[in-house]
């Protein structure tokens, strides 16, 4: 018998219970809560999820210790601070309610909102009457709804919310999301995986897209569990589809006179309860002016990318796609390892494009068959069988969300359809199709 089985049958099943107990709690204040950014939260310059002027600049920002000062005069004033029914009220919050009202009559709705969103009082003696006609949840057009939202993105912090343009509201850049007692184990157990190895590559919980060092995008699969969340449970839950959406330039400087420019989309879908990914990277090179009688040397896109890292996935550089390129011809690959696919063609200017597409799965669990293969990286990768999965065309084609609404609309269908399927051997609906549905 090994020494730590011989130890552990020698102590008391009472100190077992115990040690048990001690690590569970343990676990469950330890793991019970982490925090979820956007994928771009590293570099903070996606157009997308994109910064506002803030009302407080930086260089007009108290510095620590008047931020410490400030702090202990707070705490004097609140220990000397008189009952609150003895409290000073401002002469408008005297008036009573129909004078206020009558007051009102001679306010714009944007103007009433704004003055309900002073005080607590006054919103709740003008704020019924005020909300619905600049909210989209009362009578008011999204016209309204948005020029509201200017008026309260002056007051929100651009580093701690991002304005959503599909819901027309106020999103976290970061948003704790507690754990279910079942997942504690798991995560405890990758936590520790990860101390262990003393690395973050290949704790299976990231997937990281662009150079190594500065990617353009990290996406963690608690953010891919939340949208999904929200996908199957309803708007009350997880995160908006919208926050995995990024997009945004970045330029490198090659050489002395000569850039790279790198644009870049990223754009969610979900397909039949699938997270699908198609992320597009432009590159195109520019010559900058230098002084008389000076030529620039130049680096063509081809050559950029080979003597530089751009990972598209855990497993595929962008250098792997330089060799099958021709002039004008469009090349698609498959990634060996995860379910990931890439197109690579040129453009003018000798610019050039590469587009990908890839599956996330349903996004319930890090040890689902799709997510394990993209977010693991040498040497635990494994060959991923691919049969006949086509990603691109589902992301293009399939324009259901569920499966139900996809069995639904297949079933209220009239017709033959309009486009001939060699599998099925007639004709079917272009955006119905049954085969590469299942097959995602």
């Amino acid at each position: 018998m090994p020494g730590w089985a011989q130890a552990s049958s020698s102590c008391s099943p009472s100190l077992n219970n115990r040690v048990l107990d001690a690590l569970r709690s343990f676990l469950r204040t330890q793991m019970s809560a982490h925090s979820i950014s956007l994928p771009c939260s590293s570099h903070g310059k996606c157009t997308y999820h994109k910064h506002w002027p803030s009302t407080v600049t930086r260089a007009s920002q108290p510095s620590h210790h008047i931020i410490e000062a400030a702090k202990h005069a707070r705490e004097e004033q609140r220990t000397r601070r008189p009952p609150s029914s003895h409290l000073k009220r401002s002469l408008i919050q005297k008036f009573p309610d129909e004078l206020l009202l009558a007051i009102c009559d001679y306010l714009g709705p944007m103007d009433q909102a704004c003055l309900a969103l002073t005080c607590r009082a006054l919103a709740v003696t003008i704020g019924p009457s005020a909300w619905k006609y600049v909210s989209k949840a009362g009578e008011a057009s999204w016209y309204k709804h948005a020029e509201m939202l200017d008026v309260l993105q002056r007051d929100f912090n651009s580093e701690a919310w991002w304005r959503c343009s599909a819901c027309e509201s106020f999103h976290p850049r970061a948003k704790t999301q507690q754990d279910d007692d079942h997942d504690h184990l798991a995560k405890a157990s990758a936590k520790f995986n990860q101390m262990r190895h003393l690395s973050k590559d290949d704790d299976g919980n990231e997937v990281n897209i662009g150079p190594p060092k500065q990617p353009l995008y990290t996406l963690d699969f608690s953010l891919v569990h939340a949208v999904m969340d929200r996908h199957l449970n309803g708007t009350r839950k997880g995160l908006c589809l919208n926050s995995l959406r990024c997009a945004g330039s970045h330029t490198f400087h090659v050489l002395p006179g000569v850039t790279m420019s790198i644009n870049y989309a990223f754009a969610p879908k979900i397909v039949v309860d699938r997270l699908l990914m198609r992320s597009e990277f432009q590159f195109q090179p520019k010559r900058e002016q230098l002084s008389r009688n000076t030529q620039a040397k130049y680096q063509s896109v081809q050559l950029f990318l080979t003597k530089n890292d751009f990972w598209l996935c855990r497993h595929m550089q962008a250098r792997n796609l330089v060799r099958v390129l021709q002039q004008g011809v469009m090349h698609e690959r498959k990634c060996t390892y995860c379910p990931s696919e890439f197109s690579m063609e040129t453009l003018p200017n000798e610019g050039v494009r590469i587009r990908s597409w890839q599956n996330f799965g349903v996004g319930r669990s890090a040890k689902e068959t799709r997510w394990m293969h993209l977010s693991r990286s040498f040497p635990e990768r494994k060959a991923y069988t691919w049969g006949k999965e086509d990603i691109g065309e589902a992301y293009d084609r399939i324009m259901c969300s569920t499966r139900e609404e996809f069995d639904r609309q297949l079933q209220n269908s009239k017709g033959p359809g309009g486009r001939y399927d060699p599998e099925l051997k007639r004709m079917v609906y272009k955006s119905l199709p049954i085969k590469l549905a299942e097959r995602i």
